[in-house]
């Protein structure tokens, strides 16, 4: 071959190359607003539960509008080419359980129109958070003072002490 005939050959090399380095760049960009869409949702639904949580005094209707409206509060102009989620929140004695459940649709010309599964990413999230009675919290913490009260902290070591040494097995290790 002559030298004149690589005219072209950088041509060609970047019309392959390039809409591939474009596919795979956007293909990260997406991978990273899906990552951060998971990641809000995730957060938003903890602290919603934690705030229903809170409220243990109220209705279980009430606390569930409160927790549902905390998590689309927090949600609310945030996500990424994404709906604010389904929510729905369930309260019961003990417990407040958050769920959040949506999609992300990602362009089909980054999956090869669907070639490889579906167009649609799942962003979801669910979190159970502790429904906090002031009374029983009270009568704990009452609980723990009678205990203690009167005991200074030099006793309450050697308590800790004693009974860590009743706890270990004859070679000294704990559940031994």
């Amino acid at each position: 071959m002559k030298k004149g005939n690589n005219r072209g050959m950088t041509t060609i090399e970047a019309c392959i190359l390039i809409p591939l380095i474009m596919v795979i760049t956007l293909l990260i960009m997406w991978l990273g607003f899906l990552m951060y869409n998971r990641s809000l949702v995730t957060s938003a639904v903890a602290m919603a539960a934690v705030r229903g949580g809170q409220y243990a005094e109220y209705s279980a209707e009430e606390i569930e509008e409160i927790a549902e409206d905390r998590c689309r509060e927090l949600l609310e102009g945030r996500l990424i080419c994404m709906e604010i989620p389904e929510i729905s929140a369930e309260a019961g004695f003990y417990e407040v359980t958050v769920q959040a459940e949506g999609n992300m649709q990602v362009p089909e010309e980054l999956l090869f129109d669907g070639l490889y599964g579906s167009s649609f990413w799942d962003v979801s999230a669910s979190c159970v958070g502790v429904r906090l009675h002031s009374s029983t919290f009270v009568r704990t913490a009452e609980r723990i003072r009678k205990q203690f009260d009167g005991i200074n902290a030099e006793e309450i070591q050697e308590n800790t002490e004693e009974i860590t040494e009743e706890l270990a097995g004859p070679d000294g290790m704990l559940g031994g």
